[in-house]
């Protein structure tokens, strides 16, 4: 792969437009690649990203701007609660006995939802003080920081690849089928 390929106008507007759609430097590079047949190294791509970060940037904010004007439930605040709302309505789905009588598939899905909004937000908030780190390299502190940074980010990305039904099942929150026929 060359480091300096020339980059044509569809190539350039194919890795903005692909930026703003939140993929990666790398899974960028792979689409190039069959959508063009042009082979890009990462540090090209990835350098064209830098060059173009404030567009990109100005973009994505105006997609967002747009989607939570337009769509209320796409603010990760709405969508949290939303998952309690359905959490509490479900909670209340009882019999004359007061034992729960519901679906805890609901309850489930909320849990997983909701820490996985969760677990893009901290991803992002790591990502941008990694970025933040990276720009004040001078101070000799910096590389602990940014070491310390992705290894966070490093771990939340494990822990959520991991498992999602182990991370709700240990949440004390998850109503096993077994637990919901015990109390009929």
């Amino acid at each position: 792969m060359s480091t300096k390929p020339w980059i044509n106008a569809n190539v350039k507007r194919f890795i903005i437009e692909k930026s703003i759609e939140g993929f990666t430097s790398s899974e960028i590079m792979d689409q190039v690649q069959k959508e063009f047949n042009l082979s890009l190294s990462y540090e090209a791509v990835r350098s064209y990203r830098l060059k173009y970060r404030d567009k990109i940037k100005a973009s994505i904010d105006k997609l967002l701007e747009s989607a939570y004007a337009t769509q209320p439930l796409a603010m990760p605040e709405k969508r949290l609660e939303m998952y309690w709302r359905n959490i509490q309505l479900e909670r209340m789905k009882v019999d004359e006995n007061g034992n729960y009588n519901g679906d805890g598939r609901v309850i489930n899905e909320a849990l997983r939802n909701a820490a996985e909004d969760l677990a893009k937000l901290e991803r992002l908030r790591l990502k941008m003080q990694e970025y933040e780190l990276k720009k004040g390299l001078q101070n000799t502190n910096s590389f602990d920081e940014i070491i310390a940074t992705i290894e966070r980010r490093t771990m939340l990305a494990k822990k959520r690849s991991d498992s999602d039904d182990r991370l709700i099942a240990n949440s004390g929150w998850r109503i096993e089928e077994d637990q919901k026929k015990q109390g009929e």
